[in-house]
């Protein structure tokens, strides 16, 4: 087993993990933190696997490349600037990302299947980015909340079965931009659903290509607005919108079952 614990200001890590070694960062470090996990091949027991566990404190910077079975816990809170740069490339991987203060940045992309991404915002200007590669098989899930002011989300899904989960408490405007299902190919079975409360002005755009997708929308407070296409059969929608409101439903298929719409 490789382990390396990390106290200083800049660090550069690069981890092999080679037959039965498994690949493990950890400790608490403020600054810039960069690290490149490889996971080569599998020894007596099963699969190897790297785990990235890092705690920061203030003016943080954390990047992050993995390849194998990977597992990622990582802390920014305090001060300003926090960004997070992560690539995860196999199966059974897990994040889970809590960042804390002002212009908070998350930037996930996860390539295989059966991968869970969690991410947690509170402060201002928040903006989280999240990418999964086609997955054939497995389910994936993605969770995101925020919390604070003028909260932005961008989450763009490929592959099967893609479950995606998004609430935002905000004290003014968030958005919310979600795409699931490749433009050409499609998806299959994938869901989304995305929570709005708080301040105003609130927006979510969600599309949906393949068949069988799940949407759901929910908007509290005024000025909100709400997006949706699925082109596809057997899709689903709900939206359900408090204050004063608008929304926009387009579905594009065959077998598609009435659209729940509720407005107070």
């Amino acid at each position: 087993m490789n382990i390396t614990k990390l106290l200083t200001t800049t660090a550069f890590v690069s981890l092999l993990a080679v037959s039965s070694a498994n690949a493990v960062v950890y400790g608490a470090h403020n600054g810039s933190f960069y690290v490149t996990q490889v996971d080569q091949g599998t020894g007596p027991g099963g699969r190897t696997y790297n785990s990235i566990g890092i705690k920061q404190e203030a003016g943080n910077l954390f990047s992050a490349k993995q390849v194998g079975v990977n597992d990622i816990v990582a802390y920014q809170y305090g001060g300003a600037g926090n960004k997070a740069y992560i690539s995860q490339n196999g199966q059974s991987n897990r994040l889970d990302l809590s960042q804390a203060g002002s212009n908070n940045i998350a930037n996930i992309n996860q390539i295989g299947f059966s991968n869970n991404a969690s991410v947690t915002q509170s402060g201002s200007n928040n903006y989280a980015y999240i990418t999964k590669g086609k997955s054939s098989t497995g389910s994936n899930f993605t969770k995101i909340n925020t919390s604070g002011t003028a909260n932005s989300v961008s989450v763009m899904l490929t592959g099967y079965k893609h479950t995606a989960s998004i609430t935002q408490k905000s004290t003014k405007s968030s958005t919310v931009d979600v795409s699931q299902g490749d433009p050409y190919l499609g998806g299959t079975a994938d869901s989304a659903s995305i929570l709005q409360s708080g301040g105003s002005g609130n927006v979510a755009y969600l599309r949906q290509n393949g068949s069988y997708n799940k949407a759901s929308i929910s908007q509290y407070n005024s000025f909100n607005n709400a997006k949706i296409i699925q082109n596809g059969s057997g899709n689903n929608v709900s939206v359900t919108q408090y204050g004063s409101k608008t929304y926009s439903i387009t579905q594009n298929g065959n077998n598609i079952p009435p659209v729940t719409i509720v407005q107070k």
